[in-house]
């Protein structure tokens, strides 16, 4: 299939057992070739994410039957000075059992494709599992632990990208402690921000963010097309 603005998303199609494409170019025409063309099966997920304020392509999507699944708000800070008494800790790969990566799986309910009703639970549950699992064998994405609570993340140019935050102990401090490595992990290595994602709905992450000096960086909106 010759796709000029959709892209075949392997890992996600495996995860949720059916053709997964993501937009990369935003262009209308094409698009609405690319969404015929596809049309061809039966079963398939097309995902887009857009600046939150662009109302012509927010338009554009829902005129064409995608549904916005969430907001996500972007939270950055900057690690301005170091922390000699925060040691940012080993980043072991796959400390987490099986039981562990259940947990987190469970614990990460306000994801996207959690938010969206049309994504059945089985499937979001493997999309989960596979991405956790992967994250702990990838060297290229680094953990730090607490306990079974853990942080992963990847280095960007010169920016600490969080790829998951998911705390199991909870109001214990956990989190604080692990967002102070992370900050020291960042003045360490001389990066300059430190960023991360969540959905606008889970207003307790972002509470924890903002009272841990991350402010508020962007918005942006996610649809989905859901074909089962």
């Amino acid at each position: 299939m010759n796709l000029e603005c959709l892209e075949l998303q392997d890992f996600d199609a495996r995860a949720f057992g059916a053709p997964f494409f993501r937009v990369k170019i935003f262009d209308a025409a094409g698009l609405d070739r690319d969404l015929e063309a596809v049309a061809a099966c039966p079963r398939r997920i097309i995902d887009a994410a857009i600046v939150s304020s662009d109302r012509m392509w927010d338009r554009f999507f829902q005129e064409r039957g995608f549904k916005k699944a969430c907001m996500q708000v972007r939270f950055v800070c900057e690690p301005d000075k170091c922390d000699a008494g925060v040691a940012p800790g080993e980043t072991t790969e796959g400390r987490l059992s099986e039981a562990d990566i259940e947990r987190h799986v469970q614990n990460l309910k306000y994801d996207r494709f959690n938010l969206d009703a049309a994504i059945r639970k089985e499937d979001r549950d493997r999309f989960q599992r596979m991405w956790l699992q992967n994250s702990m064998r990838s060297e290229r994405i680094f953990k730090l632990y607490d306990r079974s609570s853990f942080a992963s993340f990847k280095i960007i140019e010169q920016a600490l990208c969080v790829d998951v935050f998911s705390v199991l102990d909870r109001r214990q401090g956990v989190g604080s402690a692990l967002l102070a490595r992370l900050k020291a992990y960042a003045c360490r290595e001389g990066l300059e921000q430190i960023q991360v994602t969540t959905e606008c709905e889970n207003i307790p992450a972002s509470l924890f963010y903002q009272k841990n000096g991350f402010r508020v960086d962007a918005f942006t909106s996610r649809f989905h097309l859901v074909h089962y």
